[in-house]
């Protein structure tokens, strides 16, 4: 059975969409190729935070979770194919693999391949417990713990390819800000930096999970750069 999942939605700014409600564009299963037919549905906005009615793909419109209560289908809400923002494929991939969890540590296997960076330990004059990302020396105490190597060659490679993991996720990020506010406006209040009020919940969802893996990346660059400078014994050329 096809499932009219939504790939664009839009908030009461719209024309066409009332106070209370949200306009959902639907494709077919949520396929986001631009030939595929559409469908537009008001959706409740209480409906529509609802993580319990949403698939990863997306919301289902139709089926509706209570096929008493059908969605009401309106007419073409508009350039949802053409101007719906979307991310390069292989960080989609990342994505949708780190949205079932949305943990740090699901964040840390998407993007760096491995959770022990956000392994938390307790040291010294710290009152809460810390990973290595937060506190370089966690690696440099547990680094039999963490499996990590003792070559401060390794760490300058790990370093300089999570610098490049950081730059294309940087660049994703400000591109996707860009789409989105040519697709939904830029005339909404900032919250959480550059992440608008208006925009709806997938494209806020998005633009935290590139600016958090960018961070990531950015923090474990420099913690293998902070190894190769370490005056340990343990860690040596």
């Amino acid at each position: 059975m096809t499932k009219w999942i939504s790939v664009s939605a839009f908030g009461s700014w719209h024309p066409s969409v009332p106070k209370g409600m949200v306009g959902l564009v639907c494709k077919p299963n949520g396929d986001r190729n631009t030939n595929a037919p559409e469908r537009s549905f008001l959706v409740p906005l209480e409906d529509y935070k609802n993580p319990s009615l949403k698939t990863p793909l997306g919301f289902c419109c139709d089926p509706p979770p209570d096929p008493s209560h059908p969605y009401e289908e309106i007419e073409a809400l508009g350039f949802a194919s053409r101007d719906e923002p979307h991310l390069p494929t292989e960080i989609e991939k990342h994505y949708q693999a780190y949205w079932h969890r949305g943990t740090q540590e699901a964040l840390a296997e998407v993007i760096l391949g491995s959770d022990v960076y956000t392994r938390r330990f307790r040291m010294p004059k710290r009152n809460i417990t810390v990973n290595m990302l937060m506190e370089p020396k966690v690696a440099i105490k547990y680094w039999h713990v963490l499996d990590l190597p003792t070559s401060k060659s390794a760490h300058a490679q790990r370093s300089e390819y999570f610098k490049g993991v950081a730059d294309v996720l940087h660049t994703a990020y400000v591109e996707h800000i860009r789409r989105c506010e040519a697709s939904y406006g830029d005339h909404g209040p900032l919250v959480s930096g550059v992440v608008r009020s208006h925009f709806p919940p997938e494209a806020k969802g998005r633009l935290r999970f590139l600016k958090d893996a960018y961070q990531m990346a950015s923090d474990a660059s420099k913690l293998h750069e902070a190894l190769t400078k370490t005056r340990s014994p343990v860690f040596t050329w």
